[in-house]
């Protein structure tokens, strides 16, 4: 436990150390962009070692179940600063490299004598790419329009050539030879951005969650990621939860769970008042902990006995 907390310790410091140099790079006119690829693999780096630290706690024989959840809070809330710090990067990054494009072009401008006779070679930008998913679309457009759509440096024909290479799978098809920047991107809002289809798909990835059969937590854990990810993404577009929609979904809900988790919410909640819907996801993370640690007990079990038979044996006979 020590030497675990010891490491934690030691990633909490090299967290620290990068949001520290992050907040200089802010105020920094020239930016050394191979330094901060080299920062930003450094978080991908300490996320996994975040990963494979839980795994070290959770194989901690008779470890108190109060102490497992402690450490699970402490390391989400690592997780949560170190992917701030990752969309930090990437948008410096793709601010860099968009002002490196606009030096390009203005050059190139204020020395040509015919525009159509200027060739542009302008770097490649880390672009986000839509799919077709619905979903999605909202997002996309926000970062497409903050990197291409708003920037003035940039002609029509480049515009027109970001989108194109922003475009995948069912997205791509709507695109023609014949479509210039202002058509095909108002071909793309137009079939995507449709609110009441984006809220149904949220919803809908709610109301449907497959029911869990048996005790698991990992499934446990997709209920919630799918929970916070789907209700994140409706508060966005403006839709608030209040009381009544909290009853609802977890009325729904607990109809999901498998018939010992249903039970154990019901000793967990002995109040007769209404449970609310943060009460609802702590018991949920609460249940996912307790079957991780039911399930590393019995894999250490299980890895004794195993030991045990292999074992000589020295009876008399």
């Amino acid at each position: 436990m020590d030497i675990n907390n010891r490491l934690k310790s030691t990633l909490k410091g090299k967290i620290t150390r990068l949001e520290t140099y992050i907040e200089t790079v802010k105020t920094e006119t020239e930016i050394d962009i191979v330094e901060l690829k080299v920062k930003l693999k450094n978080v991908t780096f300490l996320q996994k070692n975040i990963e494979e630290l839980r795994g070290n706690y959770y194989a901690i024989p008779n470890v108190k179940e109060a102490e497992i959840v402690n450490i699970d809070e402490e390391l989400n809330q690592m997780d949560e600063r170190l992917e701030k710090l990752e969309v930090r990067m990437e948008t410096v990054i793709n601010s860099s490299c968009l002002k490196s494009s606009e030096t390009v072009v203005n050059k190139i401008n204020n020395d040509a004598v015919d525009k159509f006779e200027i060739k542009t070679k302008i770097p490649p930008l880390v672009l986000p790419q839509f799919s077709g998913k619905y979903e999605e679309f909202s997002s996309f457009k926000a970062q497409f329009d903050d990197l291409i759509t708003n920037n003035i440096q940039l002609s029509q024909s480049q515009k027109l050539y970001y989108l194109r290479s922003c475009l995948i799978h069912d997205a791509r098809d709507l695109s023609s030879n014949f479509d210039n920047f202002e058509s095909l991107y108002e071909a793309l809002i137009t079939r995507y951005d449709n609110e009441r289809l984006i809220v149904d798909i949220h919803v809908q990835n709610i109301l449907k969650f497959e029911k869990i059969q048996s005790e698991s937590a990992k499934e446990i854990r997709n209920m919630i990621d799918c929970i916070q990810k789907n209700l994140r993404a409706l508060k966005a577009l403006k839709y608030e939860q209040n009381k009544l929609s909290d009853v609802l979904l977890i009325n729904i809900l607990i109809q999901k769970l498998d018939k010992e988790s249903r039970k154990s919410f019901e000793l967990f909640h002995v109040s007769n008042n209404v449970p609310t819907f943060e009460q609802f996801i702590k018991f949920l993370e609460q249940r996912e902990s307790v079957l991780l640690s039911i399930n590393r007990n019995i894999a250490s079990g299980n890895a004794k006995n195993s030991t045990n038979k292999n074992l000589p044996n020295f009876t008399n006979k």
